[in-house]
Order: structure tokens, then C-alpha cells, then sequence
């Protein structure tokens, strides 16, 4: 508490009565997930989500602490709307629908969690330990990366240690997961306004590794996320220089290694928006049936029914992996001729497959709950991008707060722009590392802001 008295600063009551998780629990949980997401493994990663939410309610009990009411009234919304729709649905693809909730459990934790923050006690020092945390975990993973490459000579074997038992393969879904995570905590590291032990190694070989690692859309996704966010909303200049810094490293690297970058994100773009792609058969195709089908535009086909990763696991057209209870989705079926279309062509790219997060949502959860989750996130970015710095803070206070709000705002928008191409929001190993300290950053927002309240009252009275 001493960090605040310093600062003029006075936590709110609510804050000091039980009910209320301690901050150091999230540390200590985010260690645990970042772990689960490390392992060289083609499922564990998944349990990410599952593990945090027992973790939490783990830590809540010891400390008599309820959750928000908001996250329990959503939380219990969403199971009530998914339930209907597959009851609505007729034949059930059981399978895909028990994968669901592990595949897009992470986003659906760190989302809520972003949206409607956790009432927790976190201090300086909690939030100042996850981000070293996330700082130890870039520098190994990158670390991992780089001789991943030196030692065999392939861009595709960069895929850090979630990797490591496909070192010398073909590109595998682990590359893509590694170039997001790492690419998602390099502003967190680099911009973070306090000293960190390691910090210039770590944004080093991250850098390094993910330009090695031809992450392709992620890269240019990450680039644009940070002119936008760092480069136009930084209240530093110090914080515009290093972004501008990090931003040319990368862009150099990848020059280096892969001069033909340019042209070749050109042609997919061409590819991406052409009558014939996969993508925009799939969205017309959809589109259709939100017309022509009244329970689909309300409700969607329900989780795991139609296109997202847990339809295309549990029914083996993403894995090719035959297993006992695999069951293809009736409307998956249905569109089946895109998916023949994206092999004739022979088409190895993500930006060419017949799927994305995007769609993913609007056909499995419906228009309106799709489109309502969409303009959430969207105002999360934006309330986050605006207004982070008063001069009338503070100094180190103010700092903090931009800092936090800045980084949800990349965040939140670089996974937005990935998944315009990928299944990223259904990749736990991707969005877990930073995803997790974005839940860390979004409690110490609400505590400083309350605890900026407080002690405002105070002066005033």
C-alpha cells in the first residue's frame, strides 16, 4: 500500500473489503498458463483456458472472493444461447461441441476479463512481476527460435519450444502460434515505462526469431497495430521512437532473409478479395443462410456446428487425424465443395483457406450475438486508445495508465486484424501470453482508477 500513500493515492473501500481476489494470484496464474502454453504439445495448450478459470475460482475461495456478477450473468448468457442453438439444431456433431469450449475458452476468459475487470487488490509490484514474467518468457521463447533456425536451416522449424517435436517439419499450425504470442508481448516488453532485467535480449531475439519464422500476416498485422496504436495515440515521444525502432528492426529482418515479402503478401491480397477465393465463397455461402434461415441469423448453428476449429477438429477435415468420434456438422457438410475448391487450387496459405475467426463467430453464434461481441471489442480498442494520459496525474501514475491502457489497445486490435485470415481466436498458445497480462492490466486499471477517485474525493472534501 506504501506504493500509493507515496503517490497521494488511497484505495477505494471495496477494494480493502474480502470479496476480492489478491492481485499476486494472477501473477502467480499467469506463470501457470504460460507453462501450459509452452509445452511441445498438440493439445495440452488447450486446457490454458480451463486451468485459469479453476485456478481463479481456486484463489477466489481461499480469500472469499465472488467474482463480478457481469461476468457470471455473461458467462451464464452465453452457455443459455449456445444450449438453444444446439437443441435448435437438430442433429448434434457431439464431438465438435465438446471441443468448443477448449478452443475458444481462451478468448472467451481473457475477453470477458478485459471487458469487465476483476476487483482486485493489484499492486505495483504484482503488475511490475508479470510483465518481467512475460519478459523472461519472450526472451526463452525467442531464444528457442533462433537456434531452432541456425541449427535447421528452416524457416518453418521456428515455432519456439510449442514446437520442438516438429523441429524439422513442414510449416505447422505451432509457427503460427509462436509468431502471434511473441509478436503480441513485444510492446509490452519494450515499451513498459520501468526498468526490466533483460528486457533489450528479450525484444532482441523476439524480434529475431519471429522475422526468421516467416509470419507472414502476422507481421504485417503486428506493423500496422503499432503505427496505429503507438504511433498516433503515444502521449511520448520516447514511446513512438522505440515502437518506430522495433517496427524497422522487424521490417529489416524480414527484408533480409525473405526480399521477396512485399510482392508476395500483394499477390494473397489479390488472392484474398478475388470472387473465387475459399474465404468469399464461404462468406457469401453464409450470408445466404443468414437470409434464407431464420434460426441462423439469430441463433448460429450452435458451438462447434459450422466453421470454426472445434467443427474442423472434431470432425477431422483440419487435423486428417481418424478418430472414433469424429462426426462431420450437417451444415459443415454443406459446404464441403469450398473446401475442394481450396485443395484443387493447391493453395498452402491461411489467407486462401476457407475460414477465419470472423466468420467463425457469425456462423456459429449468429448475427446479432456475433455482431454484438464485435462492437464490444471494438469500443474495448477504442476506450483504451483514447484519453489514457492526464497531466494532472501523477507522473509515474499517468505513465503506468498509458502504458496499460496502450498495450489492451494493441492487443486487442493486432488479434482483431490476424483473425481477418487465421482461426486466432480459437488459438489458446497464441493468445494466452499476452492475453492473460491484458486481464492483469485491465484489474490494475480499474484498482488505480478507483483508488484516483478515492483520493480525488479526499482533496476535494
Amino acid at each position: 500500500m506504501h506504493m500509493f500513500r507515496s503517490e497521494g493515492l488511497k484505495p477505494s473501500s471495496r477494494w480493502q473489503k474480502n470479496g476480492e481476489v489478491s492481485g499476486r494470484m494472477l501473477v502467480y496464474i499467469y506463470f501457470l498458463v504460460l507453462l501450459v502454453v509452452s509445452i511441445p504439445s498438440k493439445f495440452i495448450f488447450y486446457f490454458a483456458a480451463p486451468l485459469g478459470v479453476l485456478a481463479l475460482i481456486f484463489f477466489a475461495r481461499r480469500s472469499h472472493a465472488v467474482i463480478s456478477l457481469k461476468v457470471a450473468i455473461f458467462a451464464v448468457l452465453l452457455a443459455i444461447i449456445g444450449a438453444t442453438s444446439l437443441l435448435l439444431e437438430g442433429r448434434i456433431a457431439l464431438l465438435p461441441a465438446i471441443l468448443w469450449p477448449f478452443t475458444y475458452g481462451a478468448f472467451l476468459l481473457v475477453f470477458l476479463l478485459s471487458l469487465l475487470p476483476l476487483r482486485v487488490l493489484i499492486g505495483f509490484r504484482s503488475a511490475h512481476a508479470a510483465v518481467q514474467l512475460a519478459t523472461y518468457w519472450l526472451f526463452f521463447q525467442g531464444l528457442v527460435g533462433v537456434f531452432q533456425f541456425l541449427i535447421s536451416k528452416n524457416a518453418d522449424a521456428v515455432a519456439g519450444t510449442v514446437g520442438l517435436l516438429d523441429f524439422m517439419g513442414n510449416i505447422t499450425i505451432n509457427q503460427v502460434y509462436f509468431g502471434f504470442a511473441v509478436l503480441s508481448l513485444l510492446p509490452a516488453v519494450a515499451l513498459y515505462p520501468n526498468k526490466l532485467k533483460m528486457r533489450v535480449p528479450a525484444v532482441l531475439f523476439g524480434l529475431i526469431a519471429v522475422g526468421l519464422s516467416q509470419s507472414g500476416h502476422a507481421t504485417l498485422a503486428f506493423l500496422l497495430a503499432s503505427i496505429i496504436i503507438f504511433g498516433i495515440t503515444s502521449f511520448s515521444l520516447a514511446w513512438v521512437f522505440r515502437s518506430t525502432i522495433i517496427m524497422l528492426f522487424l521490417a529489416a529482418v524480414v527484408g533480409i532473409f525473405y526480399p521477396s515479402t512485399v510482392s508476395v503478401a500483394m499477390s494473397w491480397a489479390d488472392r484474398l478479395i478475388s470472387p473465387d477465393s475459399p474465404k468469399v465463397l464461404m462468406v457469401r455461402h453464409i450470408s445466404k443462410e443468414f437470409a434464407s434461415d431464420v434460426k441462423f441469423f439469430l441463433l448460429g448453428a450452435g458451438p462447434g456446428q459450422y466453421i470454426s476449429k472445434a467443427s474442423l477438429t472434431g470432425s477431422g477435415i483440419l487435423t486428417r487425424v481418424k478418430l472414433p468420434y469424429q462426426e462431420l456438422p450437417q451444415r459443415l457438410s454443406a459446404v464441403l465443395w469450398i473446401f475442394d475448391i481450396y485443395e484443387q487450387n493447391g493453395e498452402g496459405s491461411a489467407v486462401a483457406k476457407p475460414y477465419n475467426s470472423l466468420i467463425s463467430i457469425f456462423s456459429e453464434w449468429g448475427l446479432i450475438l456475433a455482431s454484438s461481441i464485435l462492437i464490444l471489442l471494438l469500443l474495448l480498442i477504442a476506450k483504451n486508445a483514447t484519453g489514457s494520459f492526464k497531466k494532472t496525474l501523477p507522473r509515474r501514475v499517468g505513465q503506468e495508465i498509458s502504458y496499460l491502457k496502450e498495450y489492451l489497445a494493441f492487443y486487442w486490435l493486432f488479434l482483431v486484424l490476424v483473425s481477418l485470415v487465421e482461426l486466432y481466436f480459437e488459438m489458446p498458445a497464441a493468445i494466452i501470453p499476452g492475453g492473460w497480462l491484458t486481464v492483469i492490466f485491465a484489474s490494475r486499471i480499474a484498482f488505480l482508477s478507483s483508488s484516483l477517485q478515492v483520493s480525488s474525493t479526499v482533496t476535494d472534501g
